[in-house]
């Protein structure tokens, strides 16, 4: 190239039509120009997907972590609930014991096993006392009781 435009350009300074070999130059540097940026056009997107993506990524991260923290903060919940179940539990089980030591005072002393004759001890072994009953009778004799006051 440099050669040619040498020559092309010697001798006195005058106004000249290109010829065709600059204009295919042109085309060439033109191309060459044309190629690196479409080159750089798509490192351009191909960074713009990028940190699309990288955004996206910390959109769902922020999304995974607010999760987590529900997460943790229904476990905490379900603790508390947890032991409040097994509080009341306790306070049913207790309140449960004073009932029977409540209904057993009602019915007066208990005659052990071996005291009672062999035909009471078989009708308390067919027929046990349910809760139900055991709660009836308590019922009524706080009725009686409060009568009589």
């Amino acid at each position: 190239r440099k050669q040619i435009r040498r020559a092309l350009e010697a001798g006195p300074k005058r106004i000249r039509p290109t010829t065709r070999e600059e204009l295919r130059w042109k085309l060439e540097d033109l191309g060459e120009e044309l190629a690196k940026a479409k080159e750089e056009a798509k490192e351009k997107a191909k960074q713009e997907e990028e940190t699309e993506a990288k955004e996206e990524h910390r959109g769902e991260q922020e999304e995974i972590k607010a999760q987590r923290q529900a997460i943790e903060e229904w476990k905490k919940r379900i603790a508390k609930l947890e032991q409040d179940n097994s509080a009341h539990q306790v306070e049913i089980s207790s309140l449960e014991r004073a009932l029977q030591t409540g209904l057993e005072r009602l019915d007066g002393p208990q005659v052990s096993a071996a005291r009672r004759p062999p035909w009471q001890l078989l009708v308390s072994q067919t027929a046990p006392a349910s809760l139900g009953l055991l709660k009836d009778k308590l019922f009524e004799k706080e009725k009686a009781f409060n009568q009589l006051q």
